[in-house]
């Protein structure tokens, strides 16, 4: 079962093997957009919790999700 599949059906290991892969890239671009480290964490706290909330809507096949983390983070820091 793919990572994306596992995800989706609520795997928590899935979902932390996804934060582990790509925490840092999310925490840069929120720092990039927010300008602070504080606000950075706040906003990869806020995209992890989005993610996990919306997991159903992942399609079970495809990609990476780092596009994805990277839209929910800046949707996040615009907040």
């Amino acid at each position: 079962m793919s990572l994306r599949a596992r995800i989706r059906d609520g795997d928590q290991a899935a979902f932390a093997e996804l934060f582990d892969a790509c925490a840092k890239s999310v925490y840069n671009h929120a720092f990039r957009l927010t300008a602070g480290w504080p606000a950075a964490e706040d906003v990869m706290a806020l995209t992890f919790l989005e993610v996990w909330r919306l997991r159903g809507r992942i399609d079970p096949e495809g990609g990476s999700l780092r596009p994805w983390l990277l839209g929910i983070a800046t949707t996040e820091a615009e907040r």
